[in-house]
């Protein structure tokens, strides 16, 4: 991307673009142009400023939630094991969610 071309997204960053960057950001970082425009914006607009808070708050709390195991039997009834077991066999429902 040219200078040119760089600064004017920093310079006109839309708010649906800023949240997909606030997004992208959790999971890598971003480039120079990317991250210098996200916080251009959030320096402006408040919206995006707390969904970037939100998105935080959110990722400190999945954090902060104890890990089950996948395969952990405690944690379903034997019926509900059935009725998985039942549901996974069919192949599940394509009209909507099991009875």
């Amino acid at each position: 991307m040219s200078r040119h071309g760089r600064w004017t997204r920093i310079l006109t960053l839309h708010c649906e673009t800023a949240s997909e960057l606030a997004s992208q950001e959790m999971d890598e970082p971003l480039g120079f142009a990317d991250h210098l425009a996200l916080r251009a914006h959030i320096l402006i607009c408040r919206s995006c400023r707390r969904f970037q808070r939100q998105l935080l708050w959110m990722r400190l709390a999945a954090r902060s939630r104890p890990r089950v195991g996948m395969l952990d039997q405690a944690a379903l009834s034997p019926e509900a094991r059935v009725r998985i077991a039942e549901a996974l066999r069919e192949g599940g429902n394509a009209d909507g969610p099991p009875p």
